[in-house]
C-alpha cells in the first residue's frame, strides 16, 4: 500500500496547494512550512510557454484538520514471459491524508 498527503488551504474556497508522498502526517495544531514557489525562467526553458506556470506560495501554516481515506483503484499490470506479454487486472490501494491548513500568525 502506498500513502500520500494532499494539503488544502482553507478560506472562502478550499484550494489544493500540494500533493506529496506521505512520510509523516502532521498533527492537529502543528505549524508547518510549505514552499511551492516556482522558477519562471526554468519553466520557460522547459515548456516555452507560461500558460501553465503557477507562482506558488511560501509560508507557515497551521494544521486545522486531518482526514484519512483508504482508496482502491483498478489498474492493469503487465507481465512479460517467454510466450508474450499478459495484461492482468489488479487493485492498487492508496492511503490518502487530506490536511487542511490556515495561514499561521505569530
Amino acid at each position: 500500500m502506498s500513502a500520500r498527503i494532499d494539503y488544502w488551504l482553507k478560506g472562502e474556497v478550499e484550494i489544493e496547494i500540494l500533493s506529496t508522498d506521505c512520510y509523516k502526517v502532521p498533527e492537529l495544531g502543528e505549524v508547518i512550512h510549505i514552499n511551492t514557489l516556482g522558477d519562471k525562467e526554468w519553466h520557460l526553458s522547459q515548456f516555452k510557454t507560461d500558460r501553465f506556470f503557477n507562482e506558488g506560495l511560501s509560508g507557515n501554516f497551521e494544521v486545522t484538520s486531518v482526514k484519512r481515506f483508504i482508496r482502491t483503484f483498478d489498474t492493469i499490470v503487465e507481465e512479460k514471459t517467454e510466450k508474450g506479454t499478459y495484461k492482468l487486472p489488479s487493485k492498487r490501494v492508496v492511503e490518502t491524508f487530506e490536511v487542511f491548513l490556515k495561514p499561521y500568525k505569530d
